[in-house]
């Protein structure tokens, strides 16, 4: 049977949530209507995430600055990245969070080598961020996060 390790990126992987915190200091208009519309089952997450992050105007580097000055890696952490090196276990981030600012703090600790990253590219523009959602391997997963967990568990069988 294979194993692989697989963790969120917001308030797991650090300790607190930069997708709210970004939305909260740089959306430009209440971003919450959109996760109102989607707990009620009217969009999807990805069509909720689109939503969102569209009304954030502002650079990438902006973004990462601001990032940097409240978010820590949970203390933690270090500790299950070398459990699953000692293990020979993949470690992958699923998350709908930003690609760029996950990046940045795999490249502060040093681990983007071995974590990979499985989640929305995205890229800052005039008209906001846009992202770009993974391939689903199944057609009938809910999002592209349960899509991954589905294709983890299929591959144990």
């Amino acid at each position: 049977m294979t194993f692989a390790v697989l963790c969120d990126f917001d308030g797991t992987f650090v300790d607190i949530d930069t997708c709210v915190y970004i939305l909260e200091k740089f959306a430009g208009e209440d971003w919450r209507i959109y996760d109102k519309q989607f707990e009620k089952g009217e969009m999807t997450l990805e069509e909720c995430l689109q939503n969102q992050f569209s009304t954030v105007v502002v650079p990438e580097t902006r973004i990462l600055d601001e990032i940097q000055l409240v978010t820590n890696v949970r203390i933690d952490f270090a500790e299950l990245v070398e459990y699953c090196k000692a293990s020979e276990l993949p470690l992958v981030i699923v998350s709908a969070g930003l690609d760029f600012v996950i990046k940045q703090f795999l490249e502060l600790e040093s681990w983007n080598g071995f974590i990979k990253v499985y989640a929305p590219k995205t890229k800052c523009t005039a008209d906001g961020i846009k992202l770009t959602f993974p391939q689903l391997f199944h057609n009938t997963s809910v999002n592209f996060k349960d899509d991954l967990v589905t294709h983890y568990k299929e591959q144990d069988k």
